[in-house]
């Protein structure tokens, strides 16, 4: 009686081991299907993003590159109103006198002095 309850159990056991064996070898096609299809959508998305990418950085580019056309009827050399007033600094060339109470001018340049803060 128990040899044959044993040898129930052991069919039974491979029947279900068999069913199982059937449903995922059926279950592998679909699912290796979709992961096909999911590595195809990564890779397409992947190149729309660097499709774009690409696309952002010359824009950024071409607008960086400022390309100011010359107006009609200006011969180089001119003076514009657009482009300022600019004096030129006569100054520089001349002695100055040392600036009272020992400010600092720029013409003494920066100078620090090395004992201190050691």
């Amino acid at each position: 009686q128990h040899l044959e309850a044993g040898y129930k159990r052991y069919y039974e056991i491979l029947k279900n081991l068999q069913e199982g064996a059937k449903f995922y070898e059926g279950f592998r096609k679909p699912l290796n299907d979709f992961k096909d299809e999911c590595f195809k959508f990564a890779r397409n998305r992947k190149a729309a993003v660097d499709e774009q990418l690409d696309m952002l950085k010359l824009a950024t580019t071409m607008s960086s590159v400022s390309v100011s056309p010359i107006p009609p009827n200006v011969t180089p050399g001119e003076w514009q109103p657009s482009m300022g007033i600019a004096f030129k600094d006569n100054t520089a060339n001349q002695a100055r006198p040392p600036a009272p109470g020992g400010a600092w001018t720029a013409s003494h340049g920066l100078q620090f002095d090395k004992s201190e803060g050691r």
